[in-house]
């Protein structure tokens, strides 16, 4: 009597589980946020990061370093 009791309980529970294995849900849509982008994070002397995670190229203009991309049609970058 006990080993049949063992046997089709576990055969109940085993039949829970994989019916609930079936059981699928629908996926949650992710909501992308978009950011404004103004800042970097400075790697080493002329290299950066943006907060993107894009590489940057850096000038030193005035003991600050800049994006080099607001200098490039002017010529006089002096450093």
């Amino acid at each position: 009597m006990k080993k049949g009791l063992a046997t089709l309980l576990s055969i109940l529970g085993i039949s829970f589980i994989m019916i609930g294995a079936n059981f699928k849900t629908q996926p949650e849509q992710s909501v992308t946020v978009k950011k404004h982008c103004s800042g970097y994070t400075i790697l080493e002397a002329g290299v950066g990061i943006d907060c993107y995670g894009d590489t940057v190229k850096l000038v030193k203009m005035h003991g600050y370093y800049e994006l080099a991309v607001r200098y490039e049609n002017n010529n006089d970058i002096t450093n």
